[in-house]
This record gives C-alpha cells, structure tokens and sequence, in this order.
C-alpha cells in the first residue's frame, strides 16, 4: 500500500539523532541519548523486540560469548577482561534502570549455573575469571543438587555458577521505550529505514535530517551500511516453550549437549523456555533473515530437559520459534562509528542481553559528547 499523507506528515523531517532499530540495543541507544538530554527519534520496522530481543533466552549473564579462557586467548588479556566487564556493566544497568524506571518485566538477580558433564570442564574457566577479578565458583555434584528441585542424571558432575539475571526480554524492551519516551525520545514502529546517509535517514514514510544516525539492527545491518557487510554473519537461533512444569530451576541454566550449547531458564507460571542444538539442523548460517523452526532442532530441544533431569520424563512444548543472531569473526560486538555521522551497533554472538544498557550508554556519550569508542568494538578489526 501507498504511504498516506497523515503517516508521511507524522514522522518528523528533522532530528538530532535518528535510531534504527527497536530492539533492546536500538531502545537503550534512545533511552539513554534522552537522558543525556537529545531528543533522540527511533524507528523501527516492525514492532519493539520483533527480532532477536524478542526471540531470545531473556537471561542477561555476565559473560563473553565464548568461554573465558578462549576469549583470553584469542583477543588478548585486556580485551576479553574488557568485553567482560562490560558485559557485567550492562547486567548492573539493567537492575538499575528497571528499578530507576519501575519497568514490570519479571526481573531477579539469580546467578546462572551451567551443568559440567566432565570432570572438571569448568576449573580453567573460573581460574581466568577469578584472577581477572571476575566472580565464578565451580560447584560439584551436591552443590547442584542443591540448587535444582529435580534429580540430576548421573553423568551430572558438577558446575559452575557466574553473576546472572533473568528478565522477560519483550517487556524489558517496552518499559525501558516507554521510559525513553518520557525523557524526550520519539518511536516511530512500522516506519522501515531504506538507506542511510551521511545527513540523515529515508524511511517509507519519507525522510528525516539528522545530525547524527545510530544503526542498531543487528542481523540486517549489512543492508543498510555496506560498511559491515560480512562482517555480522546471520545465524538461526531455535527456541521453545514448554507446558507448564513443576519447578526445576530458579536460576539460568545451560550445558554443553551439542557443541552449540543449550541454555534455559524457568518462568515465574512454570514453563520452560529453552534454546540451543542448532547443529541438529541444516541452517547453522542463515542465508536468508526469515526462517521457520526445523524439526530436527524442535526434536532435539525437546530432548534437552529429560537427558538432564530423567524424573520429569518427556515434555510437550506450547511455543515454538526462530530468531536471527548476528555472529563476528571473533565473537566480539561492533559498536562503532562507520561515518562522520553514522554509528552502528550489532553482533553479539548469541550473548546480546548484557551488553544493551552499557553499549548503548557508550553510544549515546560517543553521539552527544564525542567520548571516544573502544577499538575493541570498532568494526574496522573485523576487515583485517
């Protein structure tokens, strides 16, 4: 359909900062650009949290994407204590800002415990957390068993528990807009950005002049800046919900099943929703930003909770659904300026929840004050 003069005279020709995206990064970009005093407009192509914020595990860890001693290895000391301070930054902003602004989004501190299904699979990982300065205990069997309300199955031998949150990731996204709305931010939903240029946006609904432009839409950013064109590699991520179920679990849990990793977490109405076992299907990489559930991965998931706790016996899931993840080279996020005017944010690797609020906050400082950006986020490291 045409675009209505109503709908064209609705958007705004000029702003000091235009957003793209409305998920949680998109959003925490203009909450926190409004509270450092721009008056910020985002616009988004579909509904607030319609992508990967949307789609995900809603827990919020204190972690790298990949286990701590890889990232050490492979960035170097600084740079993976870095992206993980961060990520503990933006866990400690979220419980801030949901109390601050009194968002109603299911949020508790809990921990997040990953199951060792070998023999002392955790003890490198916290011994380069804790020396780094990072919280992390290895738990063994009993100390599991203490904080699960089911019987583990018997190659359960052990743990580790880091700092972790769980949230209702859509909920969290729409308090944190409404916020963002009330210190002077504007949302413009179903308003798709067509290009971007060094003086501002065009949109279906017409243009918008800006001094400044963040893009913060994850796994489509390449259509929109060529700039970081295969450099955020799409990738299908799965999930489900189950019925129901008695309690098992209070905090985020995951385990290495499948080479992928599993991940879930336990609702306060006693479903599960769980993730993980892509390498049970044929689109690991997503050569196309709309996908449907595979039945290989759906079977495999629902296999997750019984191989690990066999009381429960099997389960029957409500919900089932797939979301795009924006993966790097080296499983860092970019959040990085691309043009004088331009700013992008993306990539997270599958571990975007920690990173919003305290990504976002360094964005919007970059746009209004000049502070400068982290190399360890400029994209330009990918391109090397």
């Amino acid at each position: 359909m045409t675009t209505s003069y109503w709908q064209r005279s609705a958007l705004p020709a000029t702003a000091e900062v235009v957003v793209v995206g409305g998920g949680l990064l998109g959003v925490a970009c203009a909450y926190w650009l409004a509270r450092q005093g721009a008056r910020p407009v985002l616009v988004e192509a579909g509904e607030l949290a319609a992508g990967a914020t949307g789609r995900n595990s809603g827990m919020v860890v204190q972690a790298t994407a990949e286990s701590y001693p890889e990232a050490v290895r492979r960035l170097g000391g600084p740079a993976a204590k870095e992206v993980c301070a961060d990520a503990g930054e933006g866990m400690r902003l979220v419980a801030q800002v949901v109390a601050e602004e009194e968002i109603s989004c299911d949020h508790r501190e809990t921990g997040h415990l990953q199951f060792a299904l070998v023999a002392d699979q955790h003890k490198e990982f916290v011994a380069a957390l804790n020396e780094d300065g990072f919280d992390g205990r290895v738990l063994d069997r009993s100390e599991v068993a203490d904080l699960v309300r089911t019987r583990l199955a018997d190659d359960v031998c052990g743990g580790m528990l880091l700092p972790g949150a769980l949230v209702h990731s859509v909920r969290l996204v729409r308090g944190l807009a409404e916020a963002a709305v009330r210190h002077g931010a504007s949302l413009f939903p179903h308003c798709a950005v067509t290009s971007v240029g060094e003086r501002g946006v065009e949109t279906a609904q017409g243009s918008i002049t800006a001094d400044a432009v963040i893009v913060a839409t994850n796994a489509w950013s390449g259509g929109l800046l060529p700039e970081l064109r295969g450099l955020l590699r799409p990738v299908q991520g799965q999930m489900l919900a189950t019925e129901p179920l008695p309690p098992i679990c209070s905090s985020g849990m995951s385990a290495q099943i499948t080479p992928n990793g599993e991940y879930w977490q336990q609702t306060p109405d006693g479903r599960v929703v769980l993730g993980g076992c892509r390498g049970a299907g044929a689109m690991d990489r997503m050569d196309a930003l709309a996908g449907v559930p595979e039945d290989a991965v759906h079977e495999a998931l629902l296999g997750v909770l019984p191989r690990l706790f066999p009381d429960i016996g099997p389960i029957r899931a409500t919900d089932s659904w797939v979301g795009p993840m924006a993966f790097t080279a080296d499983l860092v996020p970019v959040a990085s300026r691309v043009r004088e005017r331009v700013w992008a944010v993306g990539g997270f690797s599958g571990h975007g929840m920690p990173f919003g609020l305290s990504l976002g906050r360094m964005l919007a400082s970059a746009v209004t004050s000049g502070s400068a950006l982290s190399p360890t986020y400029a994209h330009e490291r990918l391109a090397v």
